[in-house]
């Protein structure tokens, strides 16, 4: 990289959309504290600011914005979609997306330790970015910039990223009951087994699923179940389609000793 002020300045405007006012607002959320510390700076020099800033401004435009695209999702789920979205794995898959990383400075430690590359750091960077832009551009420039970088990430099954969670408050909600998930089998070799489980609710199989780890067959009985009973994220009432399987009734002898052996 050449010059650091010319490159930088290059990108916001190129590659982010951001048309910076005050460079060193831009400059500064790229300060790690490392660097600050090894060339003797104050301490309030970081990013550290930026980033708690940055945070709040990411919270309400996500928020906002979860709001518009589903208009009758409840709580919760709402909840848990900003969650993730916000999560520091998300952050730092979209900062490596943006190439953020490429101008993150830190301090020689922190160089040797390659930790410029770790999710954390450079999703603290793209906290303390929105934060940046909000100071320089005020909040609506920072929303649409939040906006357009998660966009990619909004387009995802936010909802349904834990199956079995979105499940069991649904059945809880609906029947009262929470499910109840059954090995049936596994099958391939030691080291890559399949595990095949069904998926319970009252007596009767709503789905079955696969997976390579008992989880991961417990995730997917759950996703299925969730596209069977014709699950749409935000609807108050859901319709319920017919399990696979009917619960096996129990039959007894007419004539047995006692009231409840008889036939029932």
């Amino acid at each position: 990289m050449g010059d650091y002020h010319s490159d930088l300045k290059k990108f916001l405007i190129s590659d982010l959309g951001i048309k910076p006012r005050r460079l060193e607002i831009y400059e500064q959320s790229f300060m790690h504290r490392s660097i600050v510390h090894e060339q003797n700076m104050d301490t309030h020099q970081s990013n550290e600011r930026l980033e708690l800033l940055g945070d709040s401004v990411l919270g309400l435009a996500i928020t906002a914005s979860l709001l518009k695209r589903y208009p009758t999702a409840e709580e919760g789920d709402l909840s848990k979609m900003k969650a993730q979205l916000g999560s520091r794995q998300t952050l730092g898959e979209v900062s490596r997306r943006l190439g953020l990383s490429a101008f993150l400075r830190v301090g020689r430690g922190e160089e040797l330790s390659r930790s410029n590359s770790l999710p954390s750091l450079i999703g603290n960077a793209f906290e303390a970015l929105v934060g940046a832009v909000f100071l320089d551009c005020g909040y609506e420039a920072a929303a649409d910039c939040v906006i357009r970088w998660l966009e990619p990430e909004f387009a995802k099954d936010l909802i349904a990223q834990d199956y079995k969670s979105v499940l069991q408050e649904y059945t809880q909600r609906r029947f009262h009951s929470p499910p109840f998930y059954q090995v049936l089998r596994t099958y391939g070799p030691e080291h890559r087994k399949t595990f095949e489980v069904a998926m319970k609710l009252n007596g009767r199989v709503y789905g079955r699923g696969r997976g390579h780890t008992k989880k991961d067959a417990e995730q997917d009985a759950a996703r299925l179940t969730l596209r069977r009973m014709g699950y749409q994220p935000g609807q108050a009432e859901q319709p319920v389609q017919v399990s696979i399987e009917q619960p096996k009734r129990r039959w007894y002898w007419p004539f047995g000793r006692k009231k409840e052996e008889r036939l029932i």
